[in-house]
C-alpha cells in the first residue's frame, strides 16, 4: 500500500498555494479502498492550475488555500475538495463538461462511488461528494 508522498504537497506549495491536508492521512486507508485518490489528484489539479490567475486577491490578507477532506458518519462518507480562488465559470456546466477531468470526477463519483456531487461556487469552488459504506457501483440504465 502506498499513501500520497508528503513531497508531492511541496509541489502546490511551490506554486505559492498552501494545501490543507483535513482528517488525513489518519484515513488513507479508507480513501484508497473508496478509491477516491483520483478525483482528489483531478480536483486539486483543476484548482492549482485555474482557481488562482495571476494578480487575483480577495483582499490584504487573502492567502490562496487548497482543503481537503474525508469523513464519515454512519454509512455516509463524504469528500470535500475546495479552494477560495475564483470559482468555476458560469460559462462552465460541471455536470456536462467538455473537459477530460470534470467528465472523470463524474463517472468516478456517479459511477465507480455510486455517490452524489454538489458543487458550491460561492467563495471558491467547492466540490462535496457524498455515498454510502458498502456502495455497489451503478450501471449506465441506472442513472
Amino acid at each position: 500500500t502506498y499513501y500520497a508522498d508528503p513531497g508531492k504537497v511541496k509541489s502546490y506549495l511551490a506554486c505559492g498555494v498552501p494545501v490543507l491536508l483535513t482528517d488525513l492521512p489518519w484515513n488513507a486507508e479508507e480513501v484508497e479502498e473508496k478509491q477516491c485518490g483520483m478525483i482528489i489528484n483531478e480536483l486539486v489539479t483543476n484548482a492549482v492550475k485555474y482557481a488562482f490567475p495571476d494578480n487575483f486577491t480577495r483582499g490584504a490578507d487573502w492567502k490562496p488555500v487548497i482543503n481537503i477532506e474525508f469523513a464519515k458518519s454512519a454509512d455516509i462518507y463524504k469528500l470535500i475538495i475546495e479552494d477560495n480562488g475564483i470559482g468555476l465559470s458560469d460559462k462552465i456546466n460541471w455536470k456536462e463538461a467538455d473537459t477530460l477531468g470534470l467528465k472523470l470526477v463524474n463517472i468516478w463519483a456517479n459511477y465507480q462511488l455510486n455517490g452524489e456531487i454538489h458543487v458550491d461556487n460561492q467563495f471558491g469552488t467547492r466540490f462535496e461528494i457524498k455515498f454510502q459504506k458498502g456502495f455497489l457501483p451503478r450501471t449506465q440504465d441506472e442513472l
